[in-house]
């Protein structure tokens, strides 16, 4: 992500629960991922492989410019195979991979997830380089066989090349789990989750005080103690900046040294203390804690890591069945990837009001589940590498059930959603421009699914209680049915196992993709008709004509009617923000329809996101008794 991208999304979220907190015995990883704009996933596996003497890595070589002009991190001589989900979105009119956004489980179960930690203090790279971003996640998934690997995989190339951002990295297997957090530059704390507690983590840095007892060199400017890895310079370079004086300059352990405090910026709304964080955290918390939780950063201070958000929590959660009894699940995962603070005075209904559909998720009200939500993931580990379960989301997943699959025993994920098919080849591009990427397919069940997630927020309130149930059904029944699964799996062996599974995932991703599917065309719809249906990019002076009929024959409220690209927010919230639907210039009665007219060069010519290919564009609005409608159309864009 670029700074542009970082500040429109501020609101990827992640849960660990550590394997004794876990109802599973083994270590728990939910994210959401976020990201602005119209932001097209894709998922695939990249293979183990062999390299040649001197192969090099491509880094970006600055925020906006991604494609790999340099080149200067060294591969190693063989890497691992694994699972990749890929986002690609919209910068400065192209398709670029994306930087801090993806997601990966490779061979030997170590998972990686991220969010944007914010912005930090004073950042500085030293040494000429321009540092790394999208290369350091690439190469822990190609050479950690262990989170700890990992984590020092990431130290080597931040001492050695620096870091473009601040960025709150998961890297967990099945036994332990770490939490990297990286500030802006050289400098970097880890903390290893202890197997009984479990972390939430929003978009600011969450590492407070640091145990530095017993710290020793591990490699060349990199510090730890077993549970802790740090920047052999964190807190010097902290005193340097002058965000940090020890209260007991005899104090060699710093047991006041704040990293949160020192390397987060406090300007409004940079990450620390802004209320997005706070509500994400806190609401998090209470589910973990099953009670309210009412702390926050307000009253921190410099000099106190014990104040403020804690680190981690121990589950406090009441269950009817005893072996889970204070124990997380994945029940509890996907509640909280799903929150909207339903039911608190965090979620007012007049932040509703105004949004189609009166839907949570297009409010200032920066939600753990929002608009920008992609995809969700959670990853359930198995004792049996292979038998791990990623659970995937493809979209916000308070409206999409979680598909399960087994890519580590398979090698590939269900047909249906493989839009990688040479993940090898997909990597060394990633970097680069992908012209078309985000045009509509009509027979890609990715795009399918976002159609059914645009059209349930649109008609949100009087669709969501049918919806709930079935979400709420689904999960019941695939959660029952993938440990069946995974223990019928367990007693196979090699090509049987790969083979049972592979027939398992595609069967259920069509059955539950199926079953969207017809979600989608139950939908009430409005009926659209247009004139013209094919637009040149370059010329926006012919406006777009919409013919349209209600469900049941109802009558639009004229104020409440909208017209906008599909994966876009509705409502532009800030001057910055390309994205927005627009409201129609006129509206006429006709026989027996409504017509509106809506300005192309707002919808078309000068829209960042809309390129040359097919564009899904949907009209929405209330009706004079109060209820929503949608209806989608499907333009052609010419160069």
């Amino acid at each position: 992500m670029n700074k542009k991208q970082e500040q429109m999304a501020g609101a990827c979220y992640t849960v660990i629960a550590g394997k004794k907190a876990s109802a599973t015995g083994h270590v728990i990883v939910g994210h959401n991922e976020d990201d602005g704009g119209r932001c097209i996933f894709r998922y695939g596996m990249v293979p183990a492989a062999d390299w040649p003497e001197g192969t090099t890595l491509p880094a970006e070589d600055s925020w906006s410019v991604f494609a790999p002009a340099k080149q200067d991190i060294p591969q190693v001589a063989h890497t691992y195979g694994y699972f990749w989900g890929e986002a690609v979105d919209n910068e400065e009119g192209k398709y670029l991979g994306m930087s801090g956004a993806d997601a990966f489980v490779n061979e030997k179960g170590v998972c990686l997830v991220s969010n944007n930690g914010g912005q930090t203090t004073k950042p500085t790279i030293s040494g000429g380089s321009e540092g790394v971003f999208y290369v350091l996640r690439r190469a822990v998934m190609e050479r950690a066989a262990t989170p700890l690997e990992g984590v020092m995989v990431a130290a080597g190339l931040i001492r050695d090349y620096g870091y473009k951002a601040c960025r709150d990295y998961t890297i967990a297997d099945k036994d332990e789990a770490w939490v990297l957090e990286v500030a802006q530059g050289h400098s970097f704390v880890a903390r290893k989750v202890a197997d009984d507690e479990v972390v939430t983590i929003p978009n600011f840095f969450t590492v407070r005080g640091v145990d530095f007892a017993g710290g020793k060199e591990l490699a060349p400017g990199i510090m730890g103690n077993g549970n802790w890895i740090w920047s052999k310079n964190l807190v010097q370079d902290a005193i340097d900046k002058g965000v940090y004086k020890p209260q007991n300059i005899q104090d060699t352990l710093y047991k006041d040294f704040d990293f949160a405090w020192c390397y987060q910026s406090h300007e409004e709304n940079s990450g620390w203390n802004a209320s997005y964080n706070n509500l994400r955290m806190k609401h998090g918390i209470s589910i973990v804690r099953g009670e309210k939780w009412l702390g926050d950063n307000s009253l921190v201070t410099a000099n106190h890591p014990e104040s403020g958000f804690p680190f981690a929590v121990k589950p406090g959660i009441i269950s009817d069945n005893k072996e889970y009894q204070g124990k997380f699940t994945l029940a509890h995962c996907r509640k909280i990837l799903r929150s909207h603070f339903e039911g608190t005075e965090d979620d007012p209904v007049e932040a509703r009001e105004k949004l189609p559909g009166r839907n949570p998720h297009e409010s200032n009200i920066r939600r753990i589940c929002t608009q920008t939500t992609g995809e969700a993931i959670m990853v359930e580990f198995a004792e049996t590498t292979a038998l791990t379960t990623v659970w995937l989301a493809p979209g916000r997943p308070c409206q999409l059930p979680f598909f399960p699959m087994h890519p580590l025993s398979t090698g590939q994920v269900p047909e249906g959603l493989r839009t990688i098919k040479d993940g090898a080849e997909a990597m060394a591009h990633h970097c680069q421009s992908h012209p078309g990427i985000s045009a509509w397919q009509e027979h890609n069940p990715w795009f399918k699914m976002r159609d059914y997630e645009n059209r349930m927020d649109l008609l949100y309130c009087s669709e969501l209680a049918e919806a709930n149930r079935w979400l709420a059904k689904t999960d019941s029944e695939y959660a029952q049915k993938n440990t069946l699964a995974v223990k019928q799996a367990g007693v196979l062996s090699g090509t049987e196992q790969k083979k049972f599974l592979l027939q398992w995932d595609n069967a259920s991703f069509e059955k539950i993709y199926g079953a969207v599917e017809a979600r989608c065309q139950n939908l009430p719809e409005a009926v659209l008709v247009m004139r013209k249906k094919t637009f040149a990019k370059k010329d926006g002076k012919d406006n777009l004509l919409v013919e349209f009929t209600l469900p049941r024959g109802k009558t639009p409220d004229i104020k409440s009617l909208l017209f906008g690209l599909g994966m876009t927010n509705t409502q532009k919230y800030s001057k910055t923000e390309p994205f927005s639907w627009e409201k129609p210039l006129k509206v006429e009665k006709k026989e027996n329809a409504w017509e509106a007219t809506f300005a192309a060069d707002l919808l078309i010519t000068n829209h960042p996101a809309v390129e040359p290919g097919q564009m899904e564009y949907y009209l929405s609005g209330n009706d004079t008794d109060g209820q929503p409608f949608c209806g989608m159309v499907v333009l052609t864009i010419l160069p």
